[in-house]
């Protein structure tokens, strides 16, 4: 077997373990949701099924999984919530930072690191299917216990977004034209973070295309759904 296969059994397995995980602490939630799964579809086919498809995507996210867990522990709801959430990700925020650091570096054991590049795609994952959820699949008044703790925890995703698509680029970088270290995979991600882009560094196959289109589909998530959403609820209160 290639490497890429290897790759493919390994967070196939990795996945199914999590999604295992997922229904064992989400039983309760699993028949709740199904049981208000509405078969007449009265909104249409397409909302219904973004709904359904993000529930299943967001039972494979282990920082959803937590603070359930914590909440069946019969720990107090909020503070348990609040606790794990925020832990989570500080965890993998000093994660990123850490690994931006080895980068500057040029560490041999970062570049083409699969296992990394791994971990980086299933924390951007999470952040895109947390997104969704909360801000365009989510059917109900938006009214979270505290926007102001939302839209910190909103703008630090969205850094950990930039630092891990600067970290994919310099692992990929023979696939880009103009990156040859860190500090320019940084600038570029920066350049399509803020939509500006980046004359000097441009893709050179379908793997860096497809990376290039990917980030810009989380800027455009961040500034259309996220930060537009979280303002609005604040003007709201005002």
């Amino acid at each position: 077997m290639t490497c890429c296969y290897w790759i493919i059994l390994f967070w196939g397995i990795l996945f199914l373990i999590i999604f295992v995980i997922a229904i064992t602490a989400y039983r309760r939630y699993w028949i709740y949701n199904f049981s208000r799964l509405d078969i007449c579809w009265d909104e249409g086919w397409v909302f219904p099924c973004c709904k359904f498809v993000f529930f299943i995507l967001s039972l494979l996210s282990l920082g959803a999984i937590a603070p359930y867990r914590a909440i069946g522990w019969r720990l107090n709801r909020k503070s348990c919530e609040f606790f794990f959430v925020d832990s989570y990700i500080f965890i993998w925020a000093l994660f990123i930072g850490v690994l931006s650091w080895l980068a500057t570096t040029d560490s041999p054991c970062l570049l083409h690191n699969c296992v990394l590049l791994g971990f980086l795609s299933y924390r951007i994952f999470e952040i895109f299917q947390s997104w969704v959820s909360q801000f365009i699949t989510y059917e109900k008044e938006w009214t979270p216990i505290n926007v102001y703790r939302t839209l910190v925890l909103v703008f630090v995703g969205y850094i950990e977004i930039t630092f891990s698509f600067a970290l994919i680029a310099f692992i990929l970088k023979d696939n880009f034209q103009g990156i040859n270290c860190w500090i320019q995979a940084l600038h570029y991600s920066l350049g399509n973070a803020v939509t500006i882009g980046s004359s000097i560094t441009t893709p050179t196959t379908g793997i860096g295309y497809t990376l290039f289109a990917t980030q810009l589909m989380f800027t455009l998530l961040f500034l259309v759904s996220a930060v537009n959403r979280i303002y609005a609820s604040i003007t709201q209160r005002h």
